[in-house]
């Protein structure tokens, strides 16, 4: 089974394995890039393909390849990386 980045033209696939275990990596690096063009402040996990791909995950996707706990871990790090976004902003 696999999973498969946001991106628009030939979006990248990785293996359940391997994407779980970049979320994790992912997670500790804090590498979140801004959705939406970063206009409502929400950020996400970015695609692991090592190249120039800046395309997220969809939530359907990012709950495919990590458990439950993984997931609640990545929604309060992302919620906190969008809080000190904000903070950083009003300052």
């Amino acid at each position: 089974m696999s999973t498969i980045c946001a991106r628009k033209v030939r979006p990248h696939r990785f293996c359940f394995r391997c994407a779980h275990q970049n979320a994790l990596e992912g997670f500790s690096r804090r590498e979140f890039v801004p959705i939406c063009g970063g206009n409502n402040g929400s950020f996400d996990l970015v695609c692991f393909s090592g190249g120039e791909c800046n395309a997220s995950f969809s939530r359907a996707e990012l709950q495919k390849f990590l458990d439950p706990g993984n997931y609640i871990l990545f929604e309060r790090i992302r919620s906190q990386v969008e809080f000190e976004k904000v903070k950083s902003l009003s300052l």
